[in-house]
């Protein structure tokens, strides 16, 4: 399984995360990965996605009927992904 760091995200104008990117293409350019086919990999197995945020890892899951995402609880704040500059 590859493991991908998020370092962004896009968001609706409701603030919902539609998209998140990281340097994860060839020659590490940027990359942005829809909300959607995120879920899809990270339930199918094929990539595990993860933000560093105050130095601690925290694990980017599908929830709430898995129609978003968000980051497993890691002692810093609810929702790392939140914490992200947008893409």
């Amino acid at each position: 399984m590859e493991e991908l760091q998020v370092v962004c995200v896009k968001e609706d104008k409701t603030g919902e995360i539609t998209h998140i990117g990281g340097y994860w293409g060839e020659d590490g350019e940027m990359c942005i990965v829809s909300k959607d086919d995120a879920i899809d990999q990270l339930i199918d197995g094929e990539v595990e996605y993860y933000v560093v945020h105050q130095g601690k890892y925290a694990e980017v899951v599908p929830y709430d009927d898995d129609t978003h995402l968000r980051t497993k609880k890691d002692g810093v704040i609810g929702n790392n992904l939140s914490s992200l500059p947008l893409c």
